[in-house]
């Protein structure tokens, strides 16, 4: 299978509230292969990642000013068939997502 980008830049528009970023197909799971979060602002920011909504996979990072994230411990991870990628963020558009992945037969 081919890698594909599931979230391209992307960021919450909302301070501290969950937002969907990816929905895998209902019929396919989805890998994650890679997973960068990159904080533009002049402040710290802190977010959290989950894999349909239950515990969090990445539970609390704080991403300082300026600097990028690589979220090993979400890289390698399923989102089942119908599942979802989300995340969280300290305030709204501060951190900007881009993850990869590949569909799973």
């Amino acid at each position: 299978m081919t890698d594909f980008t599931l979230v391209d830049g992307e960021t919450n528009s909302s301070d501290n509230t969950t937002k969907v970023f990816y929905t895998s197909p209902d019929n396919q799971g989805t890998l994650i292969k890679a997973f960068t979060a990159y904080n533009d602002t002049s402040a710290n920011q802190s977010f959290k990642a989950y894999i349909n909504s239950s515990k969090a996979i990445i539970p609390f990072k704080v991403l300082i000013r300026n600097k990028t994230y690589i979220g090993a411990e979400i890289i390698g991870q399923e989102i089942p068939p119908g599942g979802s990628l989300s995340m969280e963020q300290s305030s709204a558009e501060s951190i900007h997502f881009r993850v990869t992945g590949e569909l799973l037969v």
